[in-house]
């Protein structure tokens, strides 16, 4: 087992331009290399060919169709989708043999008839849905003119009569009223209530007077409503009829346009798909060209393998090449910068993605997710600890591990289980059960180490010390790491640096002054400040330990790392600051036991005085579903909580001490198949 990333190797293939082709398609099957730009040996690279733009284009307009067909899908209820979480549908791959690119293309170019029918019908059905939608809009209209019994051919221009239509509130109406009289008398209104406070209103005046009346209109919050063209000439029962008409030959055309897609999807979705995977793997194909460096008669394909994988691709490339091939392979160079392949066995690999969401390790740095594969889900476990929520907790991770396995829900999926059976074996030491305790319910077991919430207060306390005993532990883990980092640079680094040698001597000289004398430490250092000599021989011997290194912290700053005197004094004061703060950090492990313990029991106390009276079925019923519900939602909440807490203690209590997340990810030159299978092996001359 090792502490760091996969050894990593750098090789260098040289073929002939003929059996590039060949080497580079058996390889995009194998999946284990990393591809270097040929850029950076100073070899002339390859260039994309013509076909690129046309692979493209293709894969819009496919995708484009695909789109399309989500038009015409059913919308899954719950109860479906819930069933295809637990036990999804099985995808059935399509055996393809390997084929040049032309001749995939050429396939493709005989389906463009049927993916341009089915993205003309996708815009059709766009068309006829926006005419609908105006359809309704108009449809408001007329019922509106209904009100008035307003034919809209009375509302057309005329040469001396300006008619406005439009919404307002009552209280605005009487306003307008008489502001309108203000400014002519020679006008006609009419009005109908619509709903709550809003009236529709319809104003006719002198065409003279038509600025005034729109002015004073506006200032009185009138909504005009626009006469769509379509009604401008015609009577209200025209109208009604146009529209109705129209409406009806809409619904039909789109029924029968979706009928259409619904066959289209039935003949070819599945062949779509298979030719949209087949062109991204072409493109991928295309886009590796640029990567390959190129003489008249050569291709050198760079890349880096994990060295437990450089026979396989040493087989891979002397199999496709027929035996006319090089390769030279060599670890890393200093100046190299090899790409980071996590190696952690289960289920400490379930952990990668909290490693990985902080940043991946460089090559040469230690691989943080050993150690937190058991301080990851002992913290968890501290905070959520609880039989009954962490067997809940532990279903929801194996239904995510098996529903997205390989994904990244799959990975949490992993976490989850582990944070399960963690909470559960705290829910055993703690004798809880859905909050149901010994205290509170004496059927129930002993608790084997302690009850949160019991012994009046002095369990919170006891708790409280062991979590600043895992601070001392955990932080210590951070520095020793540390220097395990350092070290391989400089053994003077290690020892000066704030996180190495004298940063782990401050946080244990800090704890044995705190063990030794609890918090009054403080008070005796200032009263011997003061002239108390007892007082100041009492802490003495503990105070000149915690002093030293604090002392020659500055030291390290000001002379090997070159830093200002300024910065020397504040870096000593940072450390001593920041490993009181990252102390403190973990009471939150025992706040949130007790938060945790005490919203279980508060879901006992509130069917306790709910059920009071009841008895009978009601009473059970009751008691079942706040019991249900409470835990459902304490659970949620806290578990989320609890989680969040966890990674936080990580990254910033633990993770900063060492860890510099400086990798870069190892990307796999790799055909990403989900609806195809390759039959055979590429043999092409």
């Amino acid at each position: 087992m090792t502490w760091h990333p996969r050894e990593m190797m750098r090789a260098d293939i040289l073929v002939s331009s003929g059996k590039k082709e060949a080497v580079v398609r058996e390889l995009k099957e194998s999946g284990i290399i990393h591809l270097i730009n040929a850029k950076d040996t100073g070899l002339e690279t390859s260039t994309i060919s013509q076909n690129y733009s046309r692979i493209s284009e293709f894969i819009h307009s496919i995708e484009d169709a695909l789109d399309s067909f989500r038009l015409v899908e059913e919308k899954k209820g719950l109860i479906t989708n819930l069933k295809n979480i637990v036990s999804p549908e099985s995808v059935s791959r399509v055996k393809v043999s390997e084929e040049r690119t032309e001749r995939l293309l050429k396939r493709v170019e005989n389906k463009l008839p049927v993916i341009e029918r089915v993205r003309s019908i996708k815009e059709e059905l766009k068309g006829l849905g926006e005419r609908r939608g105006k359809l309704v809009e108009i449809e408001k209209t007329v019922s509106l003119l209904d009100l008035l019994a307003l034919d809209p051919k009375t509302l057309s221009d005329h040469r001396f009569v300006s008619v406005s239509l439009g919404k307002m509130h009552e209280k605005d109406l009487a306003i307008a009223t008489e502001d309108l009289k203000k400014v002519t008398k020679s006008h006609w209104m009419d009005t109908a209530h619509l709903h709550g406070e809003q009236e529709l209103v319809v104003v006719a005046a002198p065409r003279r007077f038509e600025e005034e009346v729109s002015k004073v209109l506006n200032l009185n919050g009138f909504e005009p409503l626009k006469m769509p063209d379509e009604m401008i000439d015609v009577t209200l029962e025209q109208s009604k009829r146009r529209m109705r008409s129209e409406l009806g030959t809409i619904i039909n055309k789109e029924t029968a346009l979706k009928k259409e897609l619904i066959r289209l999807e039935t003949e070819s979705k599945k062949e779509l798909m298979v030719f949209l995977e087949l062109l991204r793997i072409e493109k991928k194909l295309e886009e590796s060209e640029m990567m390959f460096g190129k003489t008249q008669q050569t291709n050198l394909i760079s890349c880096w393998v994990r060295s437990d994988k450089l026979k396989k691709l040493e087989n891979t490339v002397k199999d496709s090449s027929r035996n006319v091939y090089t390769i030279s392979s060599r670890k890393p160079k200093e100046d190299e910068t090899p790409p980071t392949v996590l190696d952690n066995p289960e289920p400490a690999s379930g952990l990668e993605i909290i490693t990985k969401n902080y940043g991946l390790p460089s090559y040469n740095e230690l691989d943080p997710t050993k150690f937190i594969a058991l301080t990851f889900p002992l913290l968890f476990g501290m905070m959520f600890g609880d039989i009954g929520h962490g067997l809940m907790l532990l279903t929801v991770g194996l239904v995510l591990f098996k529903r997205f396995s390989g994904q990244t829900l799959g990975e949490l999926g992993k976490i989850l289980v582990v944070c399960g059976i963690a909470a559960t074996f705290f829910g055993f030491l703690y004798g809880s059960a859905f909050g149901l305790t010994h205290e509170n319910t004496p059927q129930m077991f002993q608790p084997i180490w302690m009850e949160p919430l019991g012994g009046e207060g002095k369990n919170i306390t006891m708790f409280i010390k062991f979590s600043v005993i895992l601070a001392l532990v955990t932080l210590s883990l951070g520095c020793v790491l540390n220097i395990i980092n350092i070290s391989r640079e400089s053994m003077v680094k290690a020892f000066f640096h704030h996180w190495g040698v004298l940063g782990l001597w401050v946080l244990w000289a800090g704890a044995f002054m705190f063990f030794s004398h609890g918090i009054g430490f403080i008070p005796l250092i200032i009263t011997g400040i003061l002239g108390d000599a007892a007082a100041l021989g009492t802490i003495l011997p503990g105070l000149v330990i915690f002093l030293i290194p604090i002392v020659l912290l500055p030291i390290g700053e000001i002379f090997i790392e070159k830093e200002p005197v300024i910065i020397g004094l504040y870096d000593a004061f940072e450390v001593v600051q920041k490993f009181l703060v990252n102390t403190i950090s973990y009471v939150r492990v025992v706040i949130l036991a007790v938060v945790h313990g005490a919203l279980l029991l508060m879901v006992l106390k509130v069917i306790e005085i709910s059920t009071a009276g009841l008895s009978g079925v009601i009473g059970s019923f009751v008691s079942i579903f706040i019991f249900i519900s409470g835990n459902v939602a304490i659970f949620g909440m806290e578990a989320m909580i609890s989680f969040v807490q966890t990674i936080r203690l990580h990254y910033y209590e633990l993770f900063s001490k060492f860890y510099h997340a400086g990798g870069k990810s190892f990307v796999p030159f790799k055909a990403d198949r989900t609806y195809t299978v390759r039959r055979q092996k590429v043999g092409m001359d």
